[in-house]
């Protein structure tokens, strides 16, 4: 009698044993489903608008914004066009201008991501775009938004699309009246740093 209580004890631990095995697996199951693409969106995000990139935009604004910052006709028809957007270059100032030199030595310094062979802060990753970027309710025929998204890889990256597809459409205007904005992409390569983050900030700027 004692050992068939004894094999009826050991069969209850087993039994016991399988339920919480089953119970946690399908706990640590959950767990990872339902949380792991939430850790790696934040990872992904944090690259997003941080304190350095947003520094970097605050002074690519204070240049657009300054009376000596002209842009051509051609990029103002791309601006109000069908792509909207146009790309910010230092060579939209006076050449040898003091405004020139500062936005060149800027970019540098800022660590805004350019072409390997760009010493004049002319083919960087900065897009002015107006203030409303997304179509929203469909009242707006062409954005920023829809141009990147129709663009080649070979335009934009990737990440690129996903960090403008995060923004809002900025369907409100601005408090301070800005019409435009500008975007930038920041490459940091300091000591052991090397990655890529985006910005955008508001641009208060008649053209």
């Amino acid at each position: 009698m004692k050992e068939i209580t004894r094999l009826n004890n050991h069969g209850f631990v087993l039994a016991e044993t399988l339920i919480v095995s089953v119970f946690l697996v399908a706990i640590f199951t959950m767990i990872y489903v339902n949380f792991y693409p939430i850790i790696g969106e934040y990872e992904k995000r944090e690259n997003y608008d941080d304190i350095d990139g947003e520094y970097a935009a605050y002074w690519i604004k204070k240049l657009i914004e300054d009376p000596n910052f002209n842009i051509s006709q051609q990029e103002k028809e791309s601006l109000n066009g069908e792509k909207q957007y146009f790309r910010f270059k230092c060579s939209d100032f006076l050449e040898n201008s003091p405004q020139e030199s500062l936005c060149i030595n800027l970019v540098k310094s800022l660590e805004i991501d350019c072409d390997d062979n760009d010493d004049n802060g002319s083919n960087c990753q900065i897009y002015v775009t107006n203030y409303r970027i997304g179509s929203g309710d469909g009242t707006v025929p062409n954005s920023f938004k829809k141009t990147v998204s129709n663009a080649p890889k070979s335009e934009f990256s990737n990440d690129f699309k996903e960090y403008i597809n995060y923004l809002p459409d900025y369907k409100n205007t601005s408090i301070d009246g800005a019409k435009y904005r500008v975007i930038i992409v920041t490459h940091h390569t300091k000591g052991y740093n090397d990655y890529v983050t985006y910005s955008n900030i508001e641009v208060k700027r008649e053209w």
